[in-house]
């Protein structure tokens, strides 16, 4: 029989690496458009994830990654296949070990994506530094419409970041661009 699979919610079902090859199949094979595997330790050295997403006949529109203890080393690769063109529009990485030495990857990527319209990625041991340079890649990007934060930052930081959100704002409408950037700072 013809089975189409669009969704493969598979968040917190103590999935492990082991299983990463028969997910990322199912995604293929299925042209799977939302994949949520967040609240499992499947990520660790497998590289099929970030070839599927390099693969330009994928279909992954939602990505759901957090809480999966994805490493810095791991984003580095994750946004590098992003940053190959692809369909992805939601990207959700909350809740890991991304720090700063992903900083460059995801600027690069956020400067030339032309897909990604949400980018969650709080509860990272992600500088404020980082955060900024993560906003101000955004005036090369008229795409992006929701950034989720950490909430943890200082004072000063929180309104440098506000700062840069609307010099974004000013500069997509500027050009007659109708989205607007949202930086949410969240703790949950």
């Amino acid at each position: 029989s013809n089975i189409t699979i669009t969704q493969l919610r598979l968040d917190y079902n103590d999935l492990t690496a082991v299983s990463s090859s028969a997910i990322i199949d199912l995604t293929i094979n299925h042209r799977v458009k939302t994949l949520n595997i967040g609240g499992n330790r499947i990520v660790g050295e497998d590289d099929r994830l970030y070839f599927m997403l390099r693969d330009p006949s994928s279909m992954l529109e939602e990505l759901y990654m957090f809480s999966t203890k994805l490493s810095s080393s791991g984003a580095i690769k994750l946004f590098s296949a992003i940053n190959e063109g692809n369909k992805l529009r939601i990207l959700s990485i909350d809740n890991n070990n991304i720090t700063d030495e992903a900083c460059d990857a995801i600027t690069m990527v956020m400067k030339k994506n032309t897909s990604l319209v949400s980018l969650s990625m709080y509860r990272n041991p992600i500088s404020g530094g980082c955060a900024q340079l993560i906003i101000q890649c955004l005036h090369h990007n008229n795409t992006l419409q929701d950034l989720h934060l950490n909430d943890d930052y200082p004072r000063d930081v929180k309104e440098k970041i506000r700062s840069l959100e609307k010099e974004v704002n000013d500069k997509r409408k500027g050009h007659g661009c109708q989205v607007k950037l949202t930086v949410k700072f969240s703790w949950y």
